[in-house]
């Protein structure tokens, strides 16, 4: 969901012969870029207090040897080799950052060196240097940022694949574009609403716009996300963000006239602080030295967006890490703080009374009682069903994830940043690279690219989990007794033959809803 052009970028591993002396580069971004300046950007660096004295070992000192002249500092060379382990680089910059000011700023992601899902075997690069977004050997100035790439290894998931030929679906036109949250009144049809990512409110059967909300923050990753109806139908909750806070708010509408009252906000969230520092943005919480040489900017990472509400008006929601896509580590910061609840599920009871929200999730590692299922990077869409909460997760570059969880489970913990579907990533430290901890494994680990979970749906017979991607492709996901089928969904999909975009998949009281940017929902039914 972006404010400009939509488009997707490929993971390049430009990989040159271990034989050779020449360099490796390795390219990378998330799937879409919405902001011209960020296409790498919001990197992440360490997750313990800083030291006030750098260790300098005798490694680090022929480093610099090699790749200082002076005061000329050289970007080491990354090649098919990978000559330099992940600790020996980051000795050497933080070595040139204390001694010589020079002020560099870095992020580590994992990528796939090994196993079956890497392009490029490189056996001997596991927890090497393979990548950075800078030219091999190149000059570093003051004042710059580094994302660096390790060695990985990443085995993708088998299963089994099918497809399916839908017959028929119906195409409707809402008067609006970025469609993103469509809400069925559990009584009356006549007040389904649907909404747009900027905060527009309209009744689905008349496309009326009824409702704007005033304080959108429609930027980055961030918009108004999802709306629902309680149980009795009486009131609305939903999901959005403004510039500095993520809101989950409270409206009344009129049974008879379809007219919208805001009543209260049930929760907000501070979003976290950003800079713009060293030619990218920032979490400044990472980035102590950013505080003197950065410029303090408005950033909305991930913000999750899904809603859901079970029985006895139990609510679900789902919450980004609110950090960008290349920036592992900054999850630390944010997911993997026990006062904050960003990359995670929340839960909680809704009090029709009162008209409060009490938090029920009582995650053991969190101090908000909300907070029910962690470790998430972008949980976009969330689903109940049959008291199990299916969760899209949208990774950063390397597998999107799907999971699957029972509404009575808890202290789940879905492993991210650590685990990005079936790859460590690894952070900076030793004690961090391979937690000692049974992250629940997903359902489906991909690499999809522009992941918009959904809801079950029945084809000829099987019911399915329906989930898409940006360009419309649809897929399902049916159990079996010794594993999982993922099936293709034929449908005419012409209207994403041109600029247009899946934003979401919405239910209807007969299947789905498509919900698309050029305003156009596609229904597909039960067959």
């Amino acid at each position: 969901m972006k404010n400009s052009k939509i488009f997707y970028l490929l993971i390049a591993l430009l990989v040159v012969s271990c034989n050779t002396a020449e360099d490796v580069e390795v390219i990378y971004d998330n799937e879409i870029i919405e902001q011209e300046e960020s296409s790498t950007e919001q990197p992440t660096q360490v997750v313990e207090e800083k030291e006030t004295e750098v260790l300098v070992t005798t490694e680090t000192l022929e480093l610099d040897r090699k790749y200082r002249d002076d005061s000329n500092f050289i970007l080491p060379t990354f090649n098919g080799n990978c000559p330099h382990s992940r600790q020996s680089i980051i000795d050497l910059f933080d070595y040139w950052n204390k001694e010589f000011a020079i002020n560099l700023t870095y992020n580590i992601s994992g990528y796939p060196a090994t196993g079956t899902a890497a392009k490029n075997q490189l056996p001997d690069c596991l927890d090497m240097v393979i990548g950075s977004n800078k030219d091999q050997n190149l000059k570093l100035e003051k004042n710059i940022h580094i994302e660096l790439v390790i060695g990985r290894e990443l085995n993708l998931d088998i299963y089994q694949e099918d497809e399916y030929q839908i017959q028929q679906t119906t195409e409707i036109q809402i008067p609006t574009t970025y469609l993103t949250s469509l809400a069925l009144h559990p009584t009356n049809s006549e007040l389904d609403l649907i909404s747009n990512r900027f905060g527009e409110i309209f009744n689905f059967n008349s496309k009326e716009l009824i409702y704007s909300v005033d304080d959108v923050g429609a930027i980055d990753y961030g918009g108004f996300l999802a709306i629902r109806f309680t149980n009795d139908g009486k009131y609305l909750i939903s999901m959005h963000n403004t510039n500095t806070e993520y809101v989950i708010n409270l409206y009344e509408i009129d049974q008879a006239s379809s007219e919208i009252s805001f009543i209260k906000t049930l929760k907000s969230y501070s979003l976290p602080e950003y800079t713009k520092c060293n030619d990218f943005t920032l979490l400044l919480a990472v980035y102590e030295i950013c505080n003197e040489i950065g410029t303090p900017t408005v950033y909305v990472g991930a913000m999750g967006g899904g809603i859901e509400i079970g029985d006895n008006n139990i609510i679900y929601a789902s919450i980004g890490n609110a950090v960008a896509p290349s920036s592992i580590y900054s999850s630390l910061y944010t997911s993997r703080n026990a006062d904050l609840p960003w990359g995670s599920i929340l839960k909680f009871e809704f009090d029709s009374d009162d008209l409060e929200l009490e938090g029920i999730g009582y995650h053991e590692t969190s101090n908000l009682d909300e907070v029910w299922v962690i470790g998430m990077r972008n949980p976009y869409r969330i689903s109940l069903s049959n008291n199990n909460l299916w969760i899209a997760d949208v990774g950063s570059n390397i597998q999107d994830e799907i999971n699957f969880v029972s509404a009575e489970s808890s202290n789940l913990d879905l492993g991210f940043p650590y685990i990005e579907g079936n790859l460590s990533h690894g952070p900076f430290t030793d004690d961090l690279k391979f937690p000692n901890k049974n992250y629940k494994k997903a359902i489906l680990a991909e690499r999809i690219g522009g992941l918009i979970g959904g809801h079950p749906v029945n084809y000829g017979g099987y019911k399915m989990y329906t989930y898409g991607v940006m360009n419309g492709d649809l897929f399902g996901i049916k159990f079996l007794d010794n594993g999982m089928v993922k099936t293709k969904i034929i449908y005419d999909d012409k209207i994403f033959e041109s600029e247009n975009a899946l934003l979401s998949i919405e239910r209807s009281r007969n299947g789905i809803y498509l919900l698309t940017l050029n305003g156009t929902v596609v229904k597909i039914d039960n067959s």
